[in-house]
């Protein structure tokens, strides 16, 4: 049908619109219907499903005792006068999008819809003791939205189909949201959208657009049973007062340049979090593959950011306020329960989606089609989750069941009906229902079977509705359902460690794993004299209490088109004007508490699999002002090509001692990349490989930038690595002290030689870009190691991309005065060491242990152990040294020093320690 259908509802009957003796068609559009309110409410009817847009001739208030469900656009008529209001309400109501085909399919297809008068300035009020959200629905015409809920507001999952899998709620100019909580259910992908969509199913705001977000005060209401949704929140200012949830998924507010206010406000609670929750959610028979609802699942990577398996909180504005007792919630927690049926000696029949006559005909108190649900004691919501795993079927909305006294472990209450599949939570109960039976049946009755049938009465939820008739209701507890079926409740934390350990692979991102924060600033925010970020709240970054589980990540990034420059401002500083991008200062970063602050980009690991853990640079440079402390377990400043890369000016601090771990690291066989560059300080043992980009950003450490005044000492200080990663300039100054256990610089190339040699070498044109190394510059880095309260410096580790280059005749000596080395280890990781010089030309190294870690691992899919190193460890001797067979390159060389020595050469493995060597053979050297 190409012409749209349309339902005018009015307050009441109008007159009628055929007069006597007229023809079917002679004075009404076909497509048209028409409705008054009096004609509902006469009629007696609780509840109303509408499948057609509606339109309004003026003001108008409905109010239905059981529910309401609109399944299309809703408005004023064009040439009705402005300013109408519209107040709709019910204890149960949707807002939906659905269509008409052949088929009976209302999913598959549309009918056209009927225009929306825009630029009206209509009000819509809609209220209810729960509101659901499918499809797309736009509230065109209408300045004021303000939807509330005494309960959820709940966004559920849309099929493909229906408004492009979104689920969206979307206002012209304000909307207002209040709420117990609002969230995404499971596999949902939401949208609350204030602005412009130009009939898509994103918006564009303007600053005068506004959001606001309430809750009802009081305690936050429990998690609820989702995993995995997506909320995405925009429009213009935008104020998140109330309860924001995505269990387990991702929540995005704000966009760069069309939010010029992201506030939180004190009370507010916006959480990723699963903490708390414990819910069913697939499973797996054999221990190879865990699916859910028939699908193998997708395990993410580590941190939460990675593309495809975002685990984590986004921001986005001009400026981002988060008040006193507002809390980002991104803490470690949540446990989904497994159950693979597995048929046979268990049984050959799954009860959680049969009835129990199924599995044995002898049960004559059950009936084959009875549908299976469960109860959950403790769970104080009236309407069941959906979404996840659902096992025998969803139950009607908001059904309840009362319950008599007289089931061991279940008191006499009402309880609201939910997926069977929950029948295995603990504490939870199978419930199967059979018809409505005479008046005569009452109380609770064994089985013999360790089931109990007892006489419940059927309701549903905020209503008072309740069957007149018992109903006969068969419990089972959950450990009698494991003795009728067989389940494999592996659960999904359990089945990555396991599965990870039979592949010999890194783990993916566990449920006790906090997720990750990323603020996105627009370009220019705090250089206009006006606060970027004010953060007063709480962030929770923490693990799952007692668990294994990693801590969260804090990134921190801003947009802007040309050249860009993420400042760290100390207290009170003032931003360089003469420098575009973003200024931030330096405590209100601190405040946030994560385990991990990466600043001028994000963290990211590769897929499920494997190793490699990627630093991603969106900022040209990254400048920690002069006075400026930056303190968290671990961080890292990035920059790409173009702008001013890394620096730490002359008088700023990063320090991270005292703090604790920052959550997976090397240590757990992951390595770190970057195609860009990278500054890490980590209280953590971070291996950092050579850039494998094309751009030469720099590093400054010590430096100041132009137009600055910079004084005082340059402090690093932690526990474990400081790292530097880039093709370009890598500068360490004399005003830097510096205190770590592991010091790794990754470059293109490292360049043995006397500061002679290198520029004859560079005259001929045999000189690659990256980094010189001798003896006074391998001096300095041991005696800038010398800050208080950090460890002694116990490896140097050079990573070059393409290889050590020697020229001339070259002594690199760790040795003191006493003969002893003042480094553990010396590492060399690089595919090959070549030598440009004479037949006569001799390198020494004198260190307490020397490695060389041989090629470098692949780019893209590298194996856990890379390949196999030299190792050479002193004998203790009075001289302690070491000594290796000369390798062979472009011209013979020798690599010899003191004898009597041992050359160990075995395989490394980066797995609960860093050089752990699981094979080697003894060597006498030459």
């Amino acid at each position: 049908m190409l012409t749209p259908r349309m339902l005018v509802l009015t307050q009441t009957k109008g007159e009628a619109l055929l007069e006597e003796g007229v023809q079917p068609g002679d004075k009404l559009a076909y497509g048209n219907a028409y409705l008054g309110v009096d004609q509902i409410e006469a009629g007696g009817f609780g509840s109303l499903s509408i499948f057609a847009p509606i339109r309004t001739t003026g003001d108008l208030t409905l109010n239905m005792a059981q529910s309401l469900r609109l399944w299309s656009s809703l408005g004023v008529l064009p040439d009705t006068q402005a300013g109408r209001t519209i107040s709709l309400s019910a204890p149960y109501l949707k807002l939906g999008q659905t269509a008409y085909a052949p088929n009976g399919n209302t999913e598959a297809a549309y009918a056209l819809d009927v225009p929306s008068a825009a630029g009206r300035k209509d009000s819509l009020h809609v209220e209810a003791d729960h509101l659901d959200v499918y499809g797309r629905n736009e509230f065109l015409g209408f300045s004021d939205v303000a939807i509330s809920s005494r309960g959820d507001i709940r966004m559920l999952a849309t099929p493909s189909l229906v408004g492009s899998g979104r689920t969206t709620l979307f206002a012209p100019d304000l909307m207002t949201l209040t709420a117990a909580q609002i969230y995404a259910a499971s596999g949902a992908d939401a949208y609350l959208g204030v602005g412009f969509t130009n009939g898509g199913v994103s918006v564009e705001s303007n600053p005068d657009n506004h959001l606001v977000i309430r809750s009802w005060g009081g305690p936050a209401p429990t998690v609820p049973y989702a995993v995995g949704g997506r909320l995405s929140v925009f429009g213009g200012v935008i104020e998140q007062g109330g309860v924001l949830r995505a269990p387990l998924g991702e929540i995005v507010i704000g966009a760069p340049y069309q939010n010029p206010v992201v506030r939180f406000l004190s009370g507010s609670l916006t959480s990723v979090s699963g903490a708390g929750l414990v819910m069913p959610y697939g499973g797996t028979v054999d221990g190879i593959k865990y699916e859910l609802n028939g699908q193998a699942i997708s395990i993410p990577s580590v941190g939460g950011s990675s593309v495809g398996g975002e685990r984590q909180l986004r921001i986005a504005g001009e400026q981002i306020v988060v008040e006193k007792g507002a809390v980002l919630d991104l803490s470690g927690g949540g446990d989904l329960k497994g159950a693979g049926f597995v048929s046979g000696r268990g049984g050959s029949v799954d009860i959680l989606t049969t009835a129990l006559a199924d599995a044995n005909p002898a049960f004559a108190f059950s009936r084959s089609g009875n549908p299976v649900y469960a109860l959950v004691p403790g769970y104080g919501g009236g309407y069941a989750p959906t979404g996840a795993s659902q096992g025998f079927g969803a139950p009607a909305t908001g059904r309840q069941v009362t319950i008599p006294e007289g089931v061991p472990g279940l008191p006499a209450g009402v309880y609201t009906l939910m997926p069977s599949s929950y029948a295995l939570l603990p504490g939870a109960f199978r419930v199967e229902i059979g018809a409505a039976a005479s008046a005569g049946l009452s109380g609770v009755s064994p089985t013999g079977n360790g089931s109990f049938v007892a006489a419940g009465y059927l309701g549903t939820a905020n209503t008072g509705v309740r069957s007149a008739l018992a109903s006969q209701i068969i419990i089972t507890p959950a450990d009698v359902v494991r003795k009728h079926s067989g389940y494999n409740e592996t659960s999904y934390n359990d089945f990555i460690i396991a599965d990870a350990a039979r592949r010999n692979i890194p783990r993916g991102m566990l449920t006790t794993d906090a997720r990750a924060l990323r603020l996105n600033f627009s370009h220019g925010a705090g250089l206009n004299g006006e606060t970027a970020l004010s953060f007063e709240g709480t962030a929770l970054f923490s693990p799952a209490k007692d668990s294994q589980g990693f801590g969260g990540i804090l990134s921190v990034t801003a947009e802007g088109a040309g050249t860009s420059t993420l400042q760290i401002l100390a207290d009170g500083q003032s931003p360089l004007s003469n420098i575009a991008g973003a200024a931030i200062e330096a405590s209100q970063l601190n405040a946030f508490n994560a385990n991990r602050l990466v600043l001028g980009g994000t963290l990211s690991a590769n897929a499920y699999g494997q190793a490699e853990v990627g630093v991603f640079s969106d900022m040209e440079g990254v400048i920690v002002r002069s006075g400026a402390i930056l303190r968290a377990p671990e961080v890292i400043l990035t920059a790409n090509g173009g702008g001013l890369g890394v620096l730490v000016e002359q008088g700023a601090t990063i320090d991270t001692t005292g703090l604790g771990k920052p959550g997976f690291s090397s240590d757990q066989g992951y390595f770190f990349r970057t195609s860009m560059s990278a500054f890490v300080v980590s209280n953590g043992w971070i291996n950092l490989l050579p850039s494998i980009g094309e751009v030469q950003p720099t590093i400054d450490i010590g430096g100041c930038a132009a137009g600055d005044l910079c004084s005082g000492e340059t402090r690093i200080l932690t526990e474990g690595t400081i790292g530097a990663a880039t093709n370009g300039a890598f500068t360490l100054r004399d005003s830097v002290s510096y205190g770590a256990r592991d010091l790794v610089l990754a470059v293109s190339a490292v360049n043995l030689g006397s500061a002679d040699a290198l520029a004859q070498a560079g005259a001929a044109g045999q000189l690659p870009p990256g980094m010189a190394l001798n003896q006074d510059l391998l001096s300095s880095l041991l005696d800038g190691n010398r800050a208080q309260g950090t460890p002694a410096l116990q490896s140097l580790v050079l990573n070059a991309r393409d290889g050590f280059n020697i020229y001339g005749s070259v002594t690199l000596d760790t040795l003191d005065v006493n003969g002893v080395s003042r480094l553990e280890r010396l590492v060399f990781g690089a595919p090959a060491i070549y030598g440009y010089g004479s037949a006569g030309d001799v390198t020494t190294i004198r260190t307490g242990e020397f490695i060389w870690a041989g090629a470098a691992l692949p780019t893209r899919t590298p194996p856990l152990v890379p390949a196999t190193p030299w190792r050479c460890r002193p004998v203790p001797r009075s001289s302690r040294g070491w000594a290796a067979a000369s390798s062979t390159s472009r011209r013979r060389r020798s690599v010899s020093t003191m004898r009597p020595t041992r050359v160990r050469c075995g395989l490394c493995r980066a797995i609960g320690s860093r050089w752990a060597s699981t094979a080697s053979t003894s060597t006498p050297a030459r």
